[in-house]
């Protein structure tokens, strides 16, 4: 950039931030960050901040947000998503992280202007984790992680091949794949969407319900403890629609399932780190519960969850 335009943009600013300070002043407010929850609402039409020393709410037409002191959790529509960061309070005013703001909040208020911005979603890789001499993790009941993701996968390729969204899966039924070779493939058949399906296990007998996890943004930390470098990976670049497609499915999937809320989680998996497109793995359950095993057992559930993948999925093309 020249010099002379160098020496242009301090005083654009100096002479921009009075008439900024003075429009803000004529609405009868200071001007905030755009990551105050005061400016968030301001700017998409929502309600002022109903805030308590615990949590703070905003609502709109059909729009809930519910954000907790110092905590990374957002209630979004009754859905839990887990942020990069927490919310902090300073002066009787609330603040996302910058990240947040933009990366999280704003592709969930602006789902539509988001697609609108990228590709059509007309192929999705899903990806049942494990296989072959790698059965994942077993119930109690000997219920087989890998059997059961199969499954789900399987009977999701079907309903969204009957949406008209082409589904291809990444593996045969007795067949392992590197966690380098799943992502591969989805960049290998240009697919717009990657999902990995998987089971959870638990120490914890009682612990059940559906987790979707998702990378963390550049810097910031797992939900879960991890060693995993927090630097910038391809998975990275479709951060924002990461976000709305395990939104989408977690709810979704919790909707035809009535399983117990775990959230949207964020995570460093491989095939997250790797991936060419957009991508999630959800966890549909713990094998390692006794209820949930049986629930997994069964194809009438196994069916529900599959439902719950594939409308969440065909949600976000109907928005395209």
């Amino acid at each position: 950039m020249p010099r002379m335009f160098k020496n242009l943009i301090p005083i654009s600013i100096l002479l921009l931030t009075p008439l900024l300070t003075q429009q803000a002043a004529a609405m009868g407010r200071r001007p905030l960050p755009s990551n105050s929850l005061a400016e968030l609402s301001a700017n998409h039409d929502l309600s002022k901040p109903n805030q308590d020393d615990k949590k703070v709410i905003l609502t709109g037409p059909k729009l809930s947000l519910i954000f907790h002191h110092g905590s990374r959790r957002l209630i979004f529509n009754n859905t839990l998503i887990l942020m990069n960061g927490p919310l902090t309070v300073k002066s009787q005013h609330s603040f996302l992280t910058a990240t947040d703001t933009t990366e999280t909040v704003a592709p969930l208020l602006m789902p539509e202007k988001l697609l609108s911005q990228y590709q059509p979603i007309r192929s999705v890789i899903l990806d049942p984790g494990h296989g072959g001499a790698d059965p994942g993790a077993i119930g109690k009941a000997g219920v087989k992680e890998k059997d059961v993701v199969f499954d789900i996968a399987t009977r999701c390729q079907k309903k969204l091949n009957a949406m008209g969204i082409k589904a291809v899966i990444t593996r045969k039924k007795n067949r392992n794949l590197s966690l380098k070779e799943r992502p591969r493939m989805a960049n290998k058949l240009q697919a717009d969407l990657f999902v990995s399906i998987h089971a959870n296990s638990s120490r914890n007998r009682a612990a059940k319900g559906i987790e979707t996890h998702i990378l963390p943004a550049v810097n910031f930390p797992s939900t879960a403890p991890s060693s995993f470098s927090k630097t910038a990976c391809a998975g990275n670049s479709w951060d924002k629609m990461n976000v709305l497609l395990a939104y989408s499915i977690q709810k979704s999937t919790l909707l035809t399932t009535s399983a117990a809320d775990r959230g949207v989680r964020r995570s460093r998996f491989s095939v997250l780190r790797n991936a060419t497109c957009p991508a999630i793995l959800i966890e549909c359950g713990f094998l390692s519960n006794k209820v949930e095993e049986k629930n997994l057992n069964n194809p009438v559930y196994r069916d529900k969850i599959a439902t719950g993948i594939a409308n969440g999925i065909k949600e976000l093309v109907n928005l395209q």
